[in-house]
């Protein structure tokens, strides 16, 4: 039984393999309702099925491990079905594919050819075949692909949206926008001579992309190379257009089901017109191309699809009158043919705009600035825009104002340093300062404003606030009656009865009438001691002991019968001594002033014309120059910062030759008597010397041209203009003998008329020649900057001069000043600049993407892009910036490779390419794949290598160890590998997607530290604040009042000396209460003075002093004392006090005294 079933199952699976691997019936159908449902190819490398696009959408598709190769399309678009669809072969041979409901949505119109079957071959061809012969096949009618084995003709399309792709008779390879604009073109260069016949495009199993014809000599010219050609193993790789209007060769591993880009016709994917759609305009992050609008004052055709392009939100029609040019930086409006024919003027940039706003067709425009002078006028109704740092070109947009600008792209915000991460924290800073000073100041208010060191008057306001039970806000307060009322009370309380003044003398201190001196310190005595008569309260007043020393006695005869001066006559005085020497200063000032003037104009009259020998500069006196007799131009020394010079020509502040090293202050330029030119340091060495000694120099001028020149009476001997440093000026001609210099760099011009840029005097990076046109043997070229802004050539064998660039602005009016500069970067720009201004404008680069530039960021360096300008970094985490604090001095592996020479391997970097310039390119050259340019490295001595994937197939190897130059940009199709001791240590994702997040955890810590740093600097200087100046607040603490009560009293009374002393602030509050009760104007009130002897050594309780009474302002005489109307509401004594008789109080008074002459003051 079981043999039989075995012998069964066999059957059936060879049947089955027999029927499906060979011919397809006519009849036969495949279902999208059962996706795993196929027809396969022999070795079923290849299969016709409904290919799943997700839960309910199929395609028909010829695929490869699920990559389709072919599809059912319809207007270059594959056609989506339903999970309904059929696909069938009909018994009168034609396929279908149909709906559910039975209606065909494509076919092959193959009815009536005599189809007998269909077959699916192992190179991926689907044919419909009558017999042998083939009516039909995919390979015949390809819809966006072109695998090995299928040749593309003339006759054939290939298309994926508005993008098409085709081969025309002269062996042309084109793509096109809507069947109209040509964005690339790539043909048969110069050295093929053929007419072609019947030119076919193939695309070999290797990687090799080739065009075949009869009429070539070799049969076959080479179109490009995929980056893995010639590399084994069981790779597919096929040619095909994308959606995004790309043309590129993939390449698959079979079994993988991924694909890999090998080659890509545009390697700039925002050079495909229309890529963003229209008026959209594409840039990149830092992997890929993305889309945007001009600016905010345009809306997104769709929000969901930024490649849909973008809308104004105001049409220009809705606005005449106040249309306006959005102005885009670094833009391009991409132009091909056939509108760059019509649309293509020779103007400047400010033309380029106006005319632009001007005309009525005109929607946008760009000038170039890449030295050709050209302006492209937009006026088609379809706009495709391109925005990098790369590109040199500006451009123009026509809206209705006002201009309202795009934010900063998400890069800018996230990768450039924390630009807006500053700002942020910034704004918390600032916001956290502000809530806190308002919180403070608050507080401040509440308790600090009654301390003695936060105002004039706190420490006043605190005494009598003490002193009137903390009623005194309430009541408007005399303060100078308060202070008369302190220093009475203090001369009041004096150890010698003789010192006290009588009640009569201090009713009239009081009222003003005498002048109130300062009073004396009591004497000191052993601390609590008491004997007999002699009361020592040294312990009760040793804090006042520091007061002044002692003085006269307030008496009718002395200072006490002196009127006080008037406040206002003393603040007059001090006013007018102040004034007094503000007008000296002034003056003197003025004066000074005058000096400099005609010092100045003395320069200017002898330094016009002629500058003597024996003239000099100093560094020390910046402002001091030679002048140009116009002014235009002046020689001086220029500063840098504020400790180091450079001796310069300017124009303005802009440096046009600079003689020598940086120099220090004290350095000086002297024009010597024997006719040299020399640059001295502060300590006499020659820095810089014009070699001019015994020259028969008579004097120098600085003409203006900016031209210095040593001269021998009209003979020229010595000019700047001979000897340029890294500026050439119009009427400079710049000679084959000169050379420029900047750092490494240096530009030349050679005698055969090319321009040359080098690194170290070695690596050619830039070069630009005479093209073909022009046939001369050059006898004498030089070059030479017209003052319009065109850079010329110019020899004698010459039928003209030769334009080598146009400067962006050429020929606009106005008064500019331009130049041509080799810059510290390596770059030759045209810069312009108004006359006097001290800005300037790049009009020209000659190397328009920085990042080719030789050595920019220094050996093993990357330079990289963000949103605007070029930005170095190390290849990855196995090196180390060689200068932390200056990223252009490259990078070093932190693992030398000798020290792991059996642990080596190869970091690779997409999208990167390590420069390769003349000398070093011809020996270092290889043709070979992506593999082996990786593997041959790691295997040999070279350090780098980079295959470029340009289609070229070459692979360039670094075995240099002395200077290693890298780039990385997103529209690099090279990929480039660095030798390296395991592990390989890829630098984080830099992408702007993840810079933001980054950024976002970034930002959310920076934010945290920010203000929990600001909180913590606050509370520290609060902290250090509020203790100098608050602790003495009577709302701070239980001392602060008695410390503000005595600092004041120290400091409006007495000497500064009480700091040097301790205090016992106990002994001061009960003697400032005492004081209190003994001006009371009750004489009942007063204590005695063996009352106020017992209160201030403490043995009687102090009670709060009454205020005494007040009467009205009669006049002098009247005793004024209504600022202390608010102290206490009681006006009775101490309880003690009540019982003390007048014959006790004049008894103790006597005794204590111990002068007969003075009896009133017994009631005191």
């Amino acid at each position: 039984m079981i043999p039989r079933i075995l012998i069964l199952f066999v059957f059936l699976f060879l049947y089955s393999f027999s029927f499906t691997s060979a011919d397809i019936s006519l009849g036969s159908t495949l279902f999208a309702s059962n996706p795993n449902q196929t027809w396969p190819s022999p070795s079923s490398t290849f299969s016709l099925h409904f290919l799943p696009i997700n839960s309910s959408a199929y395609t028909l598709a010829v695929t490869y491990d699920s990559i389709p190769i072919w599809t059912a399309a319809t207007g270059g678009a594959s056609i989506i079905t339903g999970a309904d669809a059929t696909f069938r072969l009909l018994p009168d041979g034609n396929l279908r594919l149909l709906t559910g409901s039975g209606a065909f949505i494509w076919q092959s119109n193959t009815s009536g050819r005599g189809v007998t079957h269909a077959d699916l071959d192992d190179s991926g061809n689907f044919m419909l075949k009558n017999g042998s012969d083939t009516v039909w096949s995919t390979f015949d009618n390809p819809t966006d692909t072109v695998v090995p084995s299928q040749n593309f003709t003339v006759n054939d399309v290939l298309s994926s949206g508005l993008y098409s792709f085709s081969l025309n008779r002269t062996g042309n390879l084109t793509l096109r926008w809507n069947n109209d604009v040509v964005f690339w073109s790539s043909g048969l260069n110069a050295s093929v001579e053929a007419n072609l016949s019947n030119p076919q495009l193939g695309l070999q199993s290797i990687g090799i992309l080739s065009l075949y014809d009869a009429s070539i000599p070799s049969g076959s010219v080479v179109v490009a190379y995929s980056s893995d050609y010639a590399e084994s193993g069981n790779i597919l790789r096929f040619l095909k257009l994308d959606s995004d209007g790309n043309l590129r060769i993939y390449s698959s591993v079979r079994g993988s089901g991924t694909t890999t880009v090998r080659w890509t016709a545009v390697s700039d994917q925002c050079l495909v017109f229309g890529y963003c759609g229209n008026m959209g305009i594409c840039s990149y992050n830092d992997t890929s191309p993305v889309c945007g609008c001009p600016s905010e004052n345009f809306d997104p055709v769709d929000p969901n699809g930024s490649r849909k392009g973008c809308k104004l939100k105001k049409e220009i029609k809705d606005c005449q009158g106040s249309a306006t040019m959005l102005q885009m930086d670094h833009t391009r409006f991409l132009t091909y043919p056939p509108e760059n024919v019509n649309d293509v003027y020779f103007v400047g940039i400010s033309a380029c705009r106006g005319n632009c706003l001007s005309g009525s067709s005109c929607v946008a425009s760009t000038t170039l600035a890449d030295g050709s002078g050209q302006c492209y006028i937009k006026t088609s109704n379809f706009v495709s825009g391109y925005q990098s740092p790369t590109l040199p070109s500006t451009s123009y947009v026509k809206v209705c104002g006002p201009v309202v600008p795009n934010p900063p792209p998400p890069a800018q915000e996230a990768g450039r340093g924390g630009k807006l991460r500053g700002w942020v924290i910034v704004v918390v800073i600032l916001g956290t300062l502000l809530g806190l000073a308002l919180l403070e100041g608050s507080l401040w208010w509440c308790c600090c404003r009654k301390s003695p060191n936060f105002g004039g008057l706190s420490a006043q306001y605190a005494l009598l606030e003490y002193a009137s039970d903390r009623k005194l806000a309430r009541t408007q307060v005399d303060m100078d009656q308060v202070t008369r009322a302190i220093k009475v009370s203090f001369w009041c309380i004096q150890e010698q009865p003789s010192q006290r003044p009588m009640m009569g003398k201090v009713v009239q201190m009081l009222e003003g009438i005498m002048e109130i001196e300062k009073p004396p310190a009591p004497k000191t005595a052993p601390e609590g001691s008491i004997s007999g008569n002699s009361l020592n309260i040294s312990s009760s007043i040793s804090a006042l002991s520091t007061f002044a020393a002692s003085g006269p006695a307030p008496s009718a005869s002395s200072s006490f019968q002196t009127p006080r001066a008037p406040s206002s006559l003393s603040g007059m005085n001090v006013e007018r001594h102040g004034s007094s020497l503000t007008q000296r200063e002034t003056i003197h000032t003025f004066s000074l002033l005058y000096l400099s003037l005609l010092l100045h104009l003395l320069t200017w009259s002898s330094f016009a014309a002629e500058i003597p020998l024996g003239s000099s500069l100093s560094s020390s006196n910046p402002d001091q120059t030679w002048s140009s007799p116009a002014k235009t131009f002046s020689l001086r020394f220029l500063p840098i910062n504020s400790s180091t010079f450079s001796l310069a020509i300017t124009h303005g502040s802009i440096p046009i030759w600079t003689g020598g090293a940086v120099v220090g202050g004290g350095a000086s330029f002297r024009l010597l008597p024997s006719g040299d030119l020399r640059l001295l340091s502060a300590s006499g060495a020659v820095v810089w010397s014009s070699g001019t000694a015994n020259r028969g120099v008579s004097h120098a001028t600085l003409d203006d041209s900016g031209n210095f020149i040593l001269k021998n009476g009209s003979v020229s001997i010595w000019s700047s203009f001979d000897h340029p440093t890294d500026t050439i000026v119009p009427s400079l001609n710049f000679t084959a003998k000169m050379i420029l210099e900047s750092g490494s760099y240096s530009f030349s011009l050679m005698k055969t008329g090319n321009l040359t840029l080098m690194w170290n005097n070695s690596v050619v990076y830039y070069s630009s020649g005479l093209n073909s046109s022009v046939s001369a043997n050059l006898s004498n070229p030089y070059l030479s900057l017209q003052s319009t802004g065109v850079l010329n050539l110019y020899d004698p064998m010459l039928p003209k001069p030769v334009i080598i660039a146009y400067s962006g602005d050429y020929g606009d009016s106005g008064d500019i000043f331009r130049f041509l500069k080799l810059d510290g970067d390596g770059n030759l720009r045209i810069y312009s600049s108004s006359m006097g201004g001290n800005t300037v404008t790049v009009r020209w680069a000659a190397v328009s993407d920085q990042c080719m530039v030789f050595g920019y960021c220094g050996n093993m360096g990357i330079c990289r892009y963000n949103d605007s300008s070029p930005i170095c970094g190390c290849p990855s985490q196995n090196f180390e910036p060689i200068d932390p604090s200056d990223s252009r001095k490259g990078c070093k592996l932190k693992k030398d490779l000798k020290d792991c020479p059996q642990s080596q391997a190869m970091l690779q970097l997409d999208h990167t390419s390590f420069l390769t310039h003349p000398p070093e390119t011809n020996s270092e050259l290889f043709f070979e794949g992506i593999s082996a340019c990786s593997g041959n490295c790691l295997s040999g001595p070279c350090l780098t290598s980079t295959s470029l994937g340009d289609g070229s197939g070459q692979c360039y190897q670094t075995s240099r160890s002395d200077f290693i130059s890298g780039y990385q940009f997103a529209a690099l199709p090279s990929t480039s590998f660095v030798k390296v001791c395991k592990p390989v240590l890829p630098n984080p994702a830099s992408s702007s997607e993840e810079l933001r997040k980054d950024d976002k955890k970034l930002d959310g810590w920076t934010i945290s530290l920010a203000i929990l740093g600001t909180l913590l600097s606050f509370i520290l200087v609060e902290g250090s604040l509020w203790w100098w100046c608050c602790r003495k607040s009577p709302n701070f603490g239980g001392m602060s009042m008695q410390y503000t009560l005595l600092e004041y009293a120290s400091e409006s009374i007495v000497d500064k000396r009480l700091g040097d002393y301790e205090v016992d602030m106990d002994q001061v509050t009960r003697a400032i209460q005492v004081s209190f009760w003994c001006i009371q104007e009750q004489p009942s009130q007063r204590p005695t003075m063996g009352k106020v002897v017992q209160m201030l050594e403490g043995v009687l309780e102090i009670e709060e002093p009454p205020a005494p009474k007040t009467a009205p302002e009669v006049g002098p005489s009247s005793f004024d004392m209504g600022v202390f109307s608010t102290l206490g509401a009681s006006s009775s004594g101490p309880d003690t006090f009540s019982s003390i008789s007048t014959q006790t109080s004049r008894h103790l008074s006597s005794g204590l005294r111990g002068n007969e002459e003075t009896p009133a003051l017994s009631l005191v």
